[in-house]
């Protein structure tokens, strides 16, 4: 076989993760964090920890 007509065999570079910025928290976090407030219009997008709510320990702090 010629050189032309050879295919390379190359490894498929790693693809490059997508990432989102939080409203709430302001992080750069990967799109598996991503999730829809759709009970909010216009719809929001956070990612999992903030669409959980405020943290427990934070709100214990703040009403002693």
């Amino acid at each position: 076989m010629s050189d032309k007509s050879e295919k390379k065999t190359t490894q498929p570079e790693k693809a490059k993760e997508l990432m989102f910025n939080c409203k709430f928290c302001g992080e750069k976090k990967p799109i598996a964090e991503l999730v829809i407030l759709r009970q909010y219009y216009p719809v929001l997008s956070s990612c999992k920890e903030c669409a959980k709510g405020p943290k427990v320990e934070a709100v214990q702090e703040s009403q002693t």
